[in-house]
C-alpha cells in the first residue's frame, strides 16, 4: 500500500522501524475472514491509517491506497 502525507516530514516519519513494526502486528491479528468481509477492505484501510498516525503523532497521514490486495486463506490439516 501506499500513504499520502499532505508534507515531506510525515512521510519520512512513517518510514521509520516503529512504524513497520506495529503495521507487522497489526496484520498479525487479522483473519481472512476479517480482510475478505464485504467491508473488510474500507475497514483496513481505516485501521491503517489510525495505526499509522497513532504511531508517528506528527503529520497525519491523509489517503492510503492499496496497490494489491491478496488474502491467503491457510487450509487445515
Amino acid at each position: 500500500f501506499e500513504v499520502f502525507f499532505p508534507d515531506e516530514q510525515g512521510a519520512q516519519m512513517a518510514t521509520s522501524g516503529q512504524v513497520r513494526e506495529d503495521v507487522l502486528l497489526f496484520f498479525r491479528d487479522k483473519t481472512a475472514a476479517q480482510l475478505l468481509a464485504p467491508r473488510g477492505r474500507d475497514a483496513l484501510r481505516a485501521e491503517l491509517l489510525r495505526l499509522i498516525n497513532a504511531s508517528i503523532g506528527g503529520p497525519k497521514a491523509i489517503k492510503l491506497y492499496f496497490l494489491d490486495y491478496l488474502v491467503i486463506k491457510a487450509e487445515k490439516p
